[in-house]
C-alpha cells in the first residue's frame, strides 16, 4: 500500500490523464475499497471529460454492474463507465494461447 499522500498524488495523474485505458476492468479483486477508488476514478473523469478505454471480459452491463458488487453502486460505477465509453463487442480466440502455444507452461 502506498503511503496516503502518494496515493493521493497517483488518483489525482489517474484523474487527469489525457487518456486512460482500464485493461481487463472486474478481474480485480471487489473489495470495497476498489469500488471506491473506480467509482471516484470514473466519477472524475465523466466530469472532466477525459478520453477513458475500459476493456473487460463481461459481456453484459448487468455482468458487469454484479461484479461490482451490484445495487446502487455497481449501478453508478456502470452507468458513468458508460457515459465515458461507447461499449463495442470484439469476440475472437485468446491469441496468448494460439495454435502452438502450450497454456500450462508456466504453470507447473
Amino acid at each position: 500500500m502506498l503511503p496516503s499522500g502518494h496515493l493521493c498524488e497517483l488518483m489525482d495523474l489517474v484523474k487527469q490523464a489525457e487518456l486512460l485505458v482500464l485493461d481487463d476492468l472486474g478481474a480485480e479483486r471487489a473489495t470495497e475499497w476498489a469500488r471506491e477508488v473506480m467509482l471516484i476514478i470514473v466519477s472524475a473523469r465523466l466530469a472532466g471529460d477525459r478520453q477513458t478505454v475500459a476493456t473487460t471480459n463481461y459481456a453484459t452491463a448487468g455482468e458487469l454492474i454484479e461484479r461490482f458488487g451490484g445495487g446502487q453502486e455497481g449501478m453508478r460505477i456502470v452507468s458513468r463507465l458508460f457515459g465515458l465509453c461507447a461499449p463495442m463487442r470484439m469476440e475472437g480466440q485468446d491469441w496468448r494461447l494460439g495454435p502452438g502455444k502450450d497454456p500450462s507452461i508456466g504453470l507447473r
